[in-house]
């Protein structure tokens, strides 16, 4: 029975896993700057090879919602992209990964009834069990959202931040995509900060 469990365990720890969040920031371009933004055109193709750019509609719109929400809680102002100090975008992707979970597995060593009998022979006494290994291949999901503040006047990447998460194959609430922006931006300097 332990053999059967063990793959199924590790396929429920593997789903159980948090967001992993990569954030990178230039340190020649001064954060936040005078905390401008406008918004500008999504990356032709995801950054970093995250995967493939996932072009619905209600995901996009609720992700701009949440990034505006979350900018101007830091300061942020959002102004025509002749004044900004920053052009925003962000993609939103999603990829298989596949990892292989190795299983071991025994059975303790234990009193075998006596006089057990099979083919030709008959024993009784000790069985010193069963060990092994197992490995199953354990393939999921992962979406996430990448966030680019570009620096207006020199078109360097200023700061960017990615998200990634195992999918819940769920169109995500308001609530758990501004969650989401909310632990991505958490390194984001706020206006008034000195970075």
């Amino acid at each position: 029975m332990l053999r059967t469990f063990a793959p199924l365990a590790a396929v429920a720890l593997a789903a159980c896993s948090g967001p992993s969040i990569t954030v990178t920031q230039d340190p020649t371009i001064p954060m936040p700057g005078s905390a401008t933004y406008y918004w500008g055109p999504p990356p032709e193709h995801v950054p970093d090879g995250q995967g493939v750019v996932a072009q619905s509609p209600v995901i996009q719109e609720r992700i701009k919602t949440a990034i505006n929400t979350e900018l101007q809680n830091k300061g942020y102002r959002e102004t025509d992209s002749t004044q900004a100090t920053f052009m925003v975008r962000f993609a939103v992707g999603s990829k298989t990964t596949q990892t292989q979970v190795n299983a071991n597995t025994s059975t303790g060593a234990g009193v075998v009834s006596s006089n057990v009998c099979g083919g030709a022979a008959c024993w009784s006494g000790w069985d010193y069990g069963w060990y092994g290994s197992q490995t199953t291949d354990v393939q999921g999901r992962q979406s996430g959202v990448v966030v680019d503040l570009v620096d207006r006047k020199s078109k360097t990447l200023a700061w960017r931040g990615i998200y990634a998460k195992e999918a819940t194959g769920k169109v995500p609430t308001q609530e758990a995509v501004q969650e989401a922006v909310n632990k991505l931006f958490a390194k984001l300097p706020a206006a008034g900060s000195k970075h």
